[in-house]
């Protein structure tokens, strides 16, 4: 048994804030790698969901994917996952980019099980219940490396698992799975789970992150380093952004008291405090723009 696994490429016509490249271009050139891989190992690449950023995108986008995707030589076995259709929910599959894919031949949508190669593999879209099986497994839903590593506010609901955990659950030999933006693999009583976690960074809390995919032949597992150029993305908004938060709570706090002083009573609405502080005090007018801003959340 031999595939390609990835997930959550996101490819998407608005450019993250964080990325400082020609956005359009640079999923071209990771695309492009991604199929080159496809042809160089010989096998089916499997993706566990979230193809897409968002439901709905440009036929500039969709054009783009098209011509990329079909120079690969062998099949594009994909599960949807919540960001492959509008509002999240699958019932708007049919109105979206993914289902553009999927008509014009360039993905091959997987539901139910099917064989595969000498075995079979199963798919699980994003919101659908697992059932155990044999063979491979395919899903979308959070899963994390260990249980204990799982975030306290993620929960521990029937969506959000640890690797260990679901590799104890089922008998699949190999899971993949898709959602969470990790790259990482567990090998445990001789089955394996592979999360690929994308191909792209997207925020810049990923800046020196190395995006993966990962070839799966046999029970060996090798994980492939996706190409990137560190400068492409950019934290130096995020220092920005919080010196900015310090001096507009440093002003806001200011202005609490500047009400006090000058015998107005605090009430409930936030919105209307801040604006009777704005007028009592004395903060520069070019300040009282930014926190006008800040409030409508237009900064």
């Amino acid at each position: 048994m031999k595939l390609l696994c990835a997930s959550d490429t996101h490819f998407r016509d608005d450019k993250p804030r964080c990325r400082t490249d020609n956005w359009i271009e640079t999923q071209r050139t990771k695309l492009q790698w991604l199929i080159a891989q496809v042809n160089e190992h010989k096998c089916p690449l499997v993706i566990a969901g979230d193809i897409m950023h968002g439901g709905t995108n440009s036929q500039l986008l969709e054009n783009l994917l098209l011509e990329e995707m079909k120079k690969a030589e062998y099949p594009i076995l994909t599960i949807s996952g919540n960001h492959d259709a509008n509002y999240h929910s699958q019932k708007w599959l049919r109105k979206s980019t993914y289902w553009v894919l999927f008509q014009a031949c360039a993905i091959q949508h997987m539901t139910g099980t099917m064989d595969f190669q000498e075995s079979t593999i199963s798919a699980f879209q994003f919101n659908e219940e697992m059932v155990d099986g044999t063979g491979i497994a395919v899903c979308h839903r959070s899963v994390y490396p260990t249980t204990e590593q799982i975030p306290f506010f993620m929960g521990k609901g029937t969506d959000t698992i640890g690797a260990d955990d679901l590799l104890s659950n089922f008998n699949y030999e190999l899971i993949v799975s898709g959602d969470i933006h990790m790259g990482f693999y567990l090998q445990q009583d001789g089955k394996t789970l592979i999360n690929p976690g994308g191909i792209s960074r997207q925020s810049a809390e990923k800046k020196y992150t190395n995006p993966m995919i990962y070839l799966y032949e046999n029970g060996t597992v090798t994980p492939i380093e996706v190409p990137i150029v560190e400068d492409n993305v950019e934290q130096e908004y995020l220092i920005n952004e919080k010196e900015r938060d310090i001096r507009i709570n440093a002003s806001v706090e200011r202005m609490g008291d500047s009400l006090l002083e000058n015998g107005e009573s605090l009430g409930l609405s936030f919105t209307d405090n801040i604006e009777t502080a704005l007028k009592v005090s004395e903060t520069n007018d070019n300040v009282k723009l930014i926190i006008r801003k800040g409030v409508k959340g237009e900064l």
